[in-house]
């Protein structure tokens, strides 16, 4: 019995380590846009990786870019390599401060889902990198999100090393999901399951432990008293 219950407790700490320590370090991530609001209409999709140190040298990478959206003209800024199709785009924190993509949607679909990869390195006392996500309109106004900086990012990750994490905010025009995968970038990648999900995991574990035990306790406290 102290064993089994030795064993569950081992078995919940670790599942309660991956609930939540895995999700702020994991990378890649899949990034799942919902743009049905703005099926139909034109736009603009505006990528930024800002470095906070030269000295950092990160760089983002967005690659298994899937859509039926209608891609038009993309222009670009600062150290950038590749396209979003068919792929992949690199932008890069090192030479430049700024690095920006540009890209004109002639019209909207109901997603965009693409694989992030993104560096992580932080340079003592300095700000972390940042990369952010923006839907503009026809007259590149970005549409209005729930930003606390009032910038209007879709969703914006601080490239903090360990506590690297996404933000997502809330809009009216788009929502954006961004889940960590296992095993890399590309379509064979996995998404992490969610903290909800460990934790419930860790205890049915635990109950599957405390059931188990049970009956051969009980069992034996019968045996015992046939005996006696």
């Amino acid at each position: 019995m102290k064993f089994q219950r030795q064993f569950a407790v081992t078995i919940f700490a670790a599942v309660w380590v991956l609930a939540t320590h895995l999700p702020s370090v994991a990378a890649p991530w899949r990034v799942t846009i919902d743009t049905a609001a703005l099926q139909g209409t034109s736009g603009f999709i505006a990528i930024d990786l800002i470095a906070g140190s030269p000295d950092a040298g990160n760089a983002a990478s967005i690659s298994a870019l899937f859509t039926n959206a209608v891609f038009s003209g993309a222009s670009s800024s600062g150290d950038v390599t590749g396209s979003l199709q068919p792929g992949p785009l690199t932008l890069g924190s090192g030479a430049a401060l700024f690095s920006n993509w540009l890209q004109g949607v002639t019209s909207f679909s109901t997603s965009l889902v693409f694989d992030l990869e993104l560096g992580d390195a932080v340079v003592a006392g300095g700000r972390p990198d940042q990369f952010s996500f923006f839907l503009l309109d026809g007259n590149l106004l970005p549409y209005e999100t729930a930003d606390p900086t009032g910038a209007n990012a879709l969703f914006a990750i601080d490239l903090a090393g360990v506590a690297t994490r996404p933000q997502a905010f809330s809009s009216a025009f788009a929502t954006a999901r961004i889940d960590p995968l296992v095993g890399g970038g590309g379509g064979g990648a996995v998404p992490l399951p969610g903290t909800p999900s460990l934790v419930l995991l860790a205890a049915a574990l635990m109950g599957l432990t405390t059931w188990r035990w049970r009956p051969r306790a009980a069992g034996s406290a019968r045996n015992s008293g046939a005996t006696g």
